[in-house]
């Protein structure tokens, strides 16, 4: 069962970084982690799993090149575009192994979201969390 809730979280994870490069929310570049804790059916605790990207200059300026890029990289998974309201992002995705609803809001260093994953029958509450935790950071040459 791990697999397919990983492919979507990854699936998740990609829209969320990608969001969060909206200019109009002010966000900063800089090194961002980020933080998704998943309610597992059955499981006595969450799920949680974090990671660090970077989010360059570039990134803050075009976030709808940015989030297409990433989404794109995924086949098994297709994305609706995202919709913007005030500094707030939602998006859904649907991938082989099951969907997710996210919504994402954005402050100028940092982000909270969730996400409302569904597979194998099962619903699968998910928060996410974001902070930036530096000024400068190199970005990873494959863009991953």
């Amino acid at each position: 069962m791990a697999c397919w809730f990983l492919r979507i979280a990854v699936a998740v994870a990609a829209g969320a970084l990608a969001a969060p490069a909206l200019a109009q929310f002010s966000l900063k570049p800089g090194l961002y982690e980020m933080t998704m804790e998943m309610a597992m059916p059955g499981a006595p605790s969450p799920l949680t799993m974090s990671q660090t990207d970077c989010l360059t200059p570039e990134h803050v300026v075009d976030f709808i090149a940015l989030i297409r890029e990433q989404m794109n990289d995924d086949d098994s998974c297709s994305f609706s575009e995202p919709v913007t309201r005030g500094n707030t992002v939602t998006w859904e995705s649907d991938c082989d192994e099951g969907s997710a609803k996210s919504e994402m809001t954005f402050t100028a260093d940092g982000f909270i979201g969730k996400v409302l994953i569904t597979a194998a029958g099962e619903e699968i509450p998910s928060t996410m969390t974001g902070r930036r935790i530096a000024d400068t950071c190199t970005p990873d040459p494959e863009g991953d």
